[in-house]
């Protein structure tokens, strides 16, 4: 069947549930017959950009041509695929939601046609590279449609690209939301389930170029620096012509077969006993088998025929991570050396600037010959002594196995396609990581804010622990030591993000920025690499860095609970844990950055985010104590065999949330230590709560101060801080004094605070 049935097919679907109508308002009527339908999609159309979702839609006159329902070669360009899949695009002509919405593969549908509308060849395609003296490549690359805040020239909506793609694990299956064309990590049936988030690849007949800033190649470009030359000297690969199966992708290529192939590895386990030594128990050559190594259980390519192709989907698992055991069931385990080093509780693994094994390493589940585990977490040990029993005493501790991993997606291609691309055959680079405990707020937009005037200098060197750097601004090779070697220490542009090869267009929209609040695959809502990363680590190969997801803790609930104790180490990705746990020994200095509020840390209620309840006001005689639960004993390893992670508490919280949280708390500190005296990190936050207009103790706090907040307002509780110690007869605990209890009210838009210290009387301040 010719691709413009399909369309058709697509059309039929779509046209009783208020499509028709939307788009014949810009002149285009889908409804015609079959045979009527490509010169209808041909004809010239007057868009109304008035209309809702289409204020970002490209307007091709600007570059001297006419609008269609498809342009050949240009989905951006073409209404209908614009308006299948803009995640702007949800309303009737009337107002109302539109009764249905496209699927990916109605969505893939169109965008077929687009590239089959433009009768390329590979002649075609030859030619055009010697008259312009272009390098031509098939490259895989990971992509989406965005609206224009989220494109590289951020001027109309716009496909945008990645050779690198990121999914995440779960519990539970894929959830596809029509309305925002993407995925959400949602289960409403189970706050305490987290679906997989999918990735979806296509290979690209592509071209390169040297990084332009004049032509937004690539996104947020860099200009060279005394360490780096810039991206005006770096090569990018840029999307030409999809392949896609068949005889219309290519005039002169019939039956054309393009077959991609995921390949991913974790080798966490084995990695930490290559630098260790095989303290496993078993003999040497287990180690390259699983669970030390393992390539099945991480992803693989949807075969549901419902589903677009190229549509990675990371395996399901009943739990996030699982005890490690052999094939025929023996329990996988090493012995902790001698003296080991150590981040408080947890087993660290320094190899220096070349990350080549987990840098963390759960080690409080003891395996005992012929009895149970011995969980160390629950033994009435003082922090001092479980740090020590962990560090000293060479314990046989059980690995844990989490399913994340990173790999390579290939492509296959007939002879005469791969004749063109010569030796230019490139890979996608794929990553299958942790969750995105904060899915509802982007990566790059937190990274441009920081740096923004919307944050004071006086307040930005104060914020973050680590900058919110993203992982499409990196230039370094994806990982060189995969098997098959399907990547090259020269191949550093990877993780950049892109646009299809050509001029982009002087079209610039005033539309209204919309976040949809969907997952993205690409690199730049993921976090960059840093002491190790959250989404993928570093290691060197031959003298060359080198992306890499073995760095990572093993399994990553351990690493997860050591980024969150830091104050959110990892922004929009990790959450800030300072207020559940005490401050860590061996990083005294922690501090909120980015408060959870007292219901998300179960301070309230009875559903904290990671399964740990927030701090309780104990009193002794006159004398009252804030108790928290034990840094060193508290087990993320623990929480996520008992399925006590929670997206549904803070996947709600989008990016103007978070922004206001980190810009209300760095403000608060920074008048608190003004006002009441001492150092920086001085003052620990007891409660936190974002409130409501009209909020009672608001409107008394203002009445008291003489002064009103006009903005969101977050309610601040705080106490002064003083050295932790263990709780009497509860070793699992932890204790401070609490001393000058202060409340604060914060308005972070106006930088605006009303103040009570435990003396003295409400104050109006501002920075």
């Amino acid at each position: 069947m010719a691709l413009i049935d399909d369309v058709k097919a697509v059309c039929d679907d779509l046209a009783p549930h208020g499509w028709s109508e939307l788009l014949a308002k810009h002149g285009l009527d889908i409804t015609v017959a079959a045979n009527k339908l490509a010169a209808e999609l041909d004809k010239p159309l007057t868009v109304d950009r008035t209309l809702p979702g289409f204020e970002d839609f490209v307007d091709a006159g600007v570059g001297g041509g006419t609008n269609r329902g498809v342009e050949p070669g240009r989905p951006t360009f073409s209404l209908l695929y614009h308006a299948l899949a803009s995640p702007n695009v949800l309303h009737r002509l009337d107002g109302s939601k539109l009764g249905k919405f496209p699927t990916l593969k109605q969505i893939e549908t169109v965008e077929d046609y687009v590239f089959a509308a433009a009768k390329e060849s590979l002649a075609k395609l030859r030619a055009m590279a010697a008259q312009n003296n272009v390098t031509l490549g098939v490259a895989v690359f990971a992509y989406e449609y965005r609206g224009a805040a989220d494109t590289c020239h951020r001027r109309y909506a716009d496909l945008v690209f990645s050779r690198t793609g990121v999914s995440r694990v779960g519990t539970a299956p894929p959830l596809y939301d029509g309305t925002t064309r993407g995925f959400l990590p949602f289960d409403a049936s189970d706050a305490f389930a987290i679906r997989v988030l999918p990735a979806r690849y296509a290979a690209f007949i592509a071209a390169k170029q040297k990084g332009s800033s004049a032509n937004f190649c690539p996104m947020r470009f860099r200009e060279s620096t005394d360490e780096d030359d810039g991206d005006s000297n770096k090569d990018f690969w840029l999307p030409l012509h999809k392949l896609f199966p068949g005889d219309e992708c290519l005039s002169d290529v019939k039956g054309l077969n393009v077959t991609l192939t995921a390949r991913h590895v974790n080798e966490k386990i084995g990695r930490i006993h290559k630098v260790l030594g095989n303290t496993s128990g078993l003999p040497a050559s287990a180690l390259t088998k699983p669970p030390f190594v393992f390539t099945s259980g991480i992803a693989e390519f949807s075969t549901d025929p419902s589903d677009c192709r190229g549509f990675l989907v990371p395996s399901v698992h009943p739990r996030l991570v699982e005890p490690a055991t052999t094939p025929d069931g023996k329990a996988v385990s090493f012995k902790v050396p001698a003296k080991a080093d150590n981040f408080s509780s947890t087993v660290q693994i320094d190899t220096g600037d070349a990350q080549s094994a987990p840098e963390y390493v759960n080690a409080r589940h003891v395996i005992q010959p012929n009895k149970p585990d011995l969980n160390l977490n629950e033994l009435p040990l003082t922090t001092d002594q479980l740090i020590a029993r962990v560090t000293t005493h060479q314990d046989r501790a059980r690995h844990f196995v989490d399913f994340s991993g990173d790999g390579a997606i290939t492509v296959t291609l007939p002879a005469a396609v791969k004749t063109l691309a010569g030796k230019n055959v490139l890979a996608a680079y794929s990553l299958v990581t942790p969750p995105d405990f904060f899915p509802s707020c982007d990566q790059r937009e937190l990274s441009e804010w920081a740096n923004s005037p919307a944050v004071p200098v006086a307040l930005r060197k104060r914020i973050w622990f680590t900058q919110p750097d993203v992982l499409s601004d990196q230039r370094i090779a994806p990982n060189l030591q995969l098997p098959g070697a399907p990547f090259a220490k020269n191949d550093i542009t990877a993780t950049a993000v892109v646009s299809m090869f050509g001029t982009i267009s002087g079209f610039r929209s005033e539309a209204h920025d919309v976040d949809p609040l969907r997952h993205s695959h690409l690199p730049d809502d993921s976090a960059g690499v840093f002491a190790p990363g959250w989404d993928v680590g570093l290691d060197q190969f031959r003298g060359t860095q080198h992306l890499a997801g073995y760095s990572l803790g093993s399994p990553f609930p351990e690493d997860a609970k050591l980024c969150a104790a830091l104050g959110t180490f990892w922004p929009a990705v990790a959450p800030d844990g300072t207020r559940s746990m005490d401050p860590p020994d061996s990083n005294p200095s922690a501090f909120t950055v980015s408060p959870l509020t007292d219901e998300e840390i179960g301070q309230i209620g009875s559903r904290p985010w990671d399964g740990v309840m927030g701090p309780v006001v104990v009193k002794e005689g006159s004398q009252e104590f804030v108790e928290y639960n034990s840094f060193a004993h508290v087990d993320y390893v623990d929480n996520a065999l008992a399925g006590k992670f929670s997206l549904s508490v803070l996947g709600r919280i989008d990016s103007t949330e978070y922004k206001n949280r980190v810009l209300s708390a760095a403000f608060v500190h920074a008048v608190l230590e003004r006002e009441l005296g001492g150092k920086p990190r001085t003052w620990v936050v007891l409660s936190f709560r974002r409130l409501n207009p009209g909020d009672p103790e608001q409107r008394d706090a203002e009445d008291a101060a003489g002064a009103m907040l006009l903005g969101q307002s977050y309610r601040y509780e705080f106490f002064r801080k003083n050295d932790p110690f263990d709780a009497p007869l509860a070793p699992r605990k932890r204790r401070m004094e609490l001393r000058d209890r202060t409340i604060a009210f914060v308005d972070p838009f106006h930088l605006h605070l009303l103040l009570k210290p435990t003396v003295g009387k409400w104050r109006s301040l501002t920075l």
